[in-house]
């Protein structure tokens, strides 16, 4: 968030507010030995929206202000009515 947010875009144009929008995916139909899967904190939507929320909390000085928004992408059919529904 401070590298690709407030130093890579903000700071570099003048502009003094900005969200960091987060799609979390974690779910059951997750394939447990996929790479993604084994590189993603096991954290709840609330843990993942807390942890997000806190860093731009403390990004947000000097004049800067850093929202975060964490999105539910997550896929909640049951992995056996998967098949039925798509």
């Amino acid at each position: 968030m401070d590298d690709q947010l407030v130093n890579q875009y903000l700071k570099p144009n003048g502009f003094t507010t900005g969200v960091y929008l987060v799609g979390w995916f974690l779910c059951d139909r997750w394939d447990k030995q996929h790479h993604q899967y084994q590189s993603t904190p096991k954290w709840s939507l609330e843990r993942a929206r807390d942890f997000f929320r806190d860093q731009a909390s403390a990004l947000s000085k000097n004049g800067i202000s850093v929202s975060s928004f964490v999105l539910n992408c997550a896929a909640n059919v049951p992995r056996k009515a998967a098949g039925k529904n798509g």
